[in-house]
């Protein structure tokens, strides 16, 4: 049976195995960061905001400092105030106080630069669909189209008696 001798590695014997295994350390960070840094070019930048409304009936002691309440007619179930918070009449104000109309149409006619790799993917595609005349290009949003975008933004969880308003956007400024 052989003997194993151990014996200390000094800091020769280190940079000895660095130099013999180098290509096996340095491919995968050139993959790694070749592949990253396009990635991070062309991804669109998510931003959130939230808030926490309370839904409560209506009564006179029930005031909570700090936190947005709805009040909330007895009787009326919680499912309705909801309804009423995705109804078109409040997203169509939402939209006018935002200026919605003039940032999807500035969007629309390529004014607004969006450096996401799914928008120039999706741009492409919608050109290449043009040319070949099987997509008319739009002129005008409606507003079906304002109402569907901002449905697609905002996301309401009801937990109990509170309510939780999520808007996720690539715009900053739509996103407050």
């Amino acid at each position: 049976m052989r003997e194993i001798n151990w014996r200390e590695l000094s800091i020769r014997d280190y940079l000895h195995m660095l130099n013999r295994r180098k290509w096996a350390l340095i491919i995968p960070f050139v993959l790694v960061v070749g592949s990253a840094v396009p990635l991070m070019r062309y991804m669109t930048p998510v931003y959130q905001a939230s808030t926490t409304l309370v839904a409560e009936e209506v009564s006179r002691g029930n005031v909570l400092r700090g936190v947005a309440q709805i009040p909330v007619p007895p009787g009326e179930g919680f499912e309705l105030v909801q309804q009423r918070m995705m109804s078109r009449r409040l997203l169509m104000q939402v939209a006018d106080k935002l200026k919605l109309r003039e940032y999807l149409q500035g969007k629309q006619r390529g004014e607004i630069a969006d450096t996401g790799f799914v928008s120039f993917l999706r741009k492409k595609w919608v050109t290449l669909l043009e040319k070949l005349k099987l997509k008319k290009p739009r002129e005008e949003i409606t507003d079906e189209d304002i109402v569907r975008y901002l449905r697609d933004c905002i996301s309401l969880k009801r937990r109990s008696r509170v309510i939780e308003i999520r808007v996720l956007n690539s715009n900053p400024k739509l996103t407050m």
